[in-house]
């Protein structure tokens, strides 16, 4: 019987998301701005949307995760398939080169930090879980 209520573990799956969040993401430099060392994962979020508009579309990846935890209970065919195009959307995050910068275009990534792997793991952990379930509830 699916839970409606509480905790399960799918929701465990947001620690290591919201964990990503305060940590570094990307290792960064620009040629002339001093931009830091790197970006947190908060800014990556924040900014990040703006890969869509340069053909790198693994932002989506963060909604994806969010309304598959969200549909874990109510629509667990949808919840998969979600988590499943999570994944497979922040697989493409590893081919990112530039991050959009507000002040002058973008900058390049020189290598992905443990924020980045943090945010990884939250989506394959959910995917497991997910494949897992169904998997049980197999016949």
């Amino acid at each position: 019987m699916p839970q409606k209520y509480g905790i399960g573990l799918h929701h465990l799956c947001l620690l290591p998301y919201i964990a990503s969040l305060f940590l570094p993401a990307f290792s960064i430099s620009h040629p002339y701005l001093d931009v830091g060392e790197y970006y947190s994962g908060l800014h990556v979020l924040a900014w990040g949307i703006f890969g869509i508009l340069d053909g790198t579309p693994a932002w989506l990846a963060n909604p994806c995760f969010i309304l598959s935890i969200a549909f874990w209970g109510s629509l667990p065919r949808v919840s998969i398939a979600l988590s499943l195009a999570a994944t497979l959307l922040a697989v493409v995050s590893f081919g990112y080169t530039r991050i959009f910068n507000d002040g002058d275009g973008w900058i390049s990534i020189t290598g992905m930090l443990a924020g980045f792997y943090t945010w990884w793991s939250a989506f394959i952990a959910l995917l497991l879980l997910n494949s897992y379930r169904h998997i049980r509830q197999m016949p």
